[in-house]
């Protein structure tokens, strides 16, 4: 259960954030959405997917974290096993909600008070003791506005993508060292072939939106699925 409240300096003046990586604070899910600004980071690390959101029903970017349903192969009680964590893991337990002003929406930070991380004895502290903002919480807030600012960019290169058709839905059939298979679906990736057959304008006009680079990271990426199958069967070895 989540129980989002509008941040307030006065009302949450002693809330602390724990920010530590840890399975006991809920970030074991197999998916993580990310943002067209994080695929350069993220793709040395992640097999990246196109999937619907549960939401909006839209497609989205995630990175794949683990090969079954609330499983992170990245998080153990060491911390986080990746050299870049997405930039919706680090906002937590924030998030941009919106108010009604004069007819508009206007965005928000919120928070989760639900979460395991929020406590007024343990972590980061959100305000200072004036009520002024600490430099966690700016930080934060920078990471909400990249996150707010880049699904617009999603929108924008899904949009390219379907124009041209170069999107597919794949099914990932993977097989264990201990023999199990795991079959993955509702993810879509590149249509290679479509790729190449693209004509010259369609060429310029991917190029010139800085489309054509997060194309190839995102193909390239798929070389991760290996490293994570490996993680999978350590994981299970260790288990024996």
């Amino acid at each position: 259960m989540s129980s989002h409240e509008v941040l307030d300096n006065i009302k949450h003046q002693h809330l602390k954030v724990i920010t530590a990586q840890h399975p006991r604070y809920g970030d074991t899910h197999s998916y993580a959405t990310i943002v067209p600004s994080e695929v350069a980071l993220a793709h040395s690390d992640y097999p990246i997917f196109f999937r619907k959101s549960s939401e909006s029903k839209k497609l989205e970017l995630v990175v794949l974290l683990g090969l079954s349903e609330h499983e992170n192969l990245f998080l153990s009680s060491q911390g986080w096993d990746a050299h870049y964590i997405p930039l919706s893991i680090q906002r937590r337990p924030f998030l941009i909600g919106f108010t009604e002003q004069n007819g508009t929406h206007t965005p928000v930070v919120s928070i989760d008070m639900d979460s395991p991380r929020v406590n007024e004895d343990e972590g980061e502290s959100v305000f200072m003791p004036h009520g002024g903002q600490t430099g966690f919480l700016q930080e934060v807030n920078s990471i909400l506005l990249a996150l707010h600012e880049g699904h617009e960019h999603t929108r924008g290169l899904v949009d390219a993508l379907l124009r041209y058709e170069l999107i597919e839905t794949i099914t990932l059939s993977l097989q264990l060292d201990n023999g199990e298979k795991i079959s993955i679906d509702e993810l879509h990736t590149i249509n290679e072939q479509k790729l190449k057959d693209l004509n010259d304008d369609a060429i310029v006009y991917l190029h010139r939106h800085n489309y054509m680079q997060l194309i190839y990271l995102l193909l390239a990426s798929s070389n991760n699925i290996v490293k994570l199958i490996k993680r999978k069967n350590a994981q299970l070895k260790q288990a024996d």
